[in-house]
């Protein structure tokens, strides 16, 4: 078996409609059985202000992330992917795994960046 790794270096902007198509291009052209990696924030969009977390449609993040694990079943693709989520009050710069057979990980950042322990993150592994 042959398996190759696509590095997806799209643009991560607060558009979530914007970037779930480039990270939908970059899926499309991996091959099954491929280890697809894309940026911290690629989803929900990241930047040293996250004043534009306060609107971000979190309906719309939850649709984001159903998009993503479908990606990785219709393309057989192991799918890396970075977001900041929304859970118990707080942001969590988080990394998502979604397996082609529709397996999850999620992944909580432990190494946080200057404008991230503010918020009170903390670290979790967990397999919803």
């Amino acid at each position: 078996m042959r398996t190759s790794v696509v590095i997806g270096q799209v643009p991560t902007g607060w558009d979530l409609a914007r970037n779930l198509t480039g990270i939908a291009r970059v899926v499309a052209a991996a091959r099954p059985g491929d280890i697809v990696l894309l940026p911290e924030g690629a989803l929900s969009g990241y930047a040293p202000d996250l004043s534009p977390l306060a609107h971000l449609d979190l309906d719309a993040l939850e649709r984001g992330i159903s998009r993503l694990a479908a990606l990785a079943r219709e393309h057989a693709v192991h799918l890396f992917c970075g977001s900041l989520l929304h859970d118990d009050g707080a942001w969590w710069n988080t990394a998502l795994y979604f397996a082609p057979d529709g397996g999850r990980w999620t992944y909580r950042k432990i190494n946080l960046a200057m404008n991230e322990p503010q918020s009170g993150h903390h670290a979790t592994f967990h397999q919803p």
